[in-house]
């Protein structure tokens, strides 16, 4: 992964070690891929961890971002045309969203439960088979209200 990062952003400074005893430089951003937080010896190092990252992050006055915001039909429509079941929910559990905002559930369907069709980058439309057993299936999402 370290090798990949590098050869995408080939002016960063990248660091590997283990976690606890890890140097933390200030820096922009700390990222934590996969498990590397499961593998803690005891919950009180999550704190010496935690307020170690607090204090190499540094806050930046010029930061700049540039978002391109999608309606969530939009987002919607291109997650199913990549191949996810799509569900969109306007909260959290109990939790209501203010309007114009959404949460969308992608998940990708397992081997029976693939597309018929999906477009590709080109803008065409592809068909995979589906086996004898392959019809489409509902599941519930209980943490998201629609």
């Amino acid at each position: 992964m370290v090798r990949l990062a590098r050869r995408h952003v080939p002016g960063a400074r990248f660091a590997v070690g283990r976690l606890p005893a890890a140097s933390m430089p200030a820096c922009d951003a700390v990222v934590a891929v996969g498990e590397v937080l499961n593998y803690m010896k005891r919950a009180a190092a999550f704190d010496a961890l935690f307020l170690r990252v607090c204090r190499a992050l540094y806050r930046r006055a010029d930061e700049t971002h540039r978002l391109t915001l999608l309606p969530a039909a939009e987002l919607s429509r291109r997650l199913r045309a990549a191949g996810f079941r799509v569900r969109v929910a306007r909260g959290y559990g109990d939790f209501r969203l203010p309007p114009g905002h959404a949460v969308l559930i992608a998940r990708k369907p397992n081997a029976r439960t693939a597309p018929r069709r999906f477009a590709t980058g080109s803008g065409r439309l592809l068909r995979s088979r589906r086996g004898a057993r392959g019809s489409a299936q509902r599941r519930d999402f209980p943490d998201a209200r629609a």
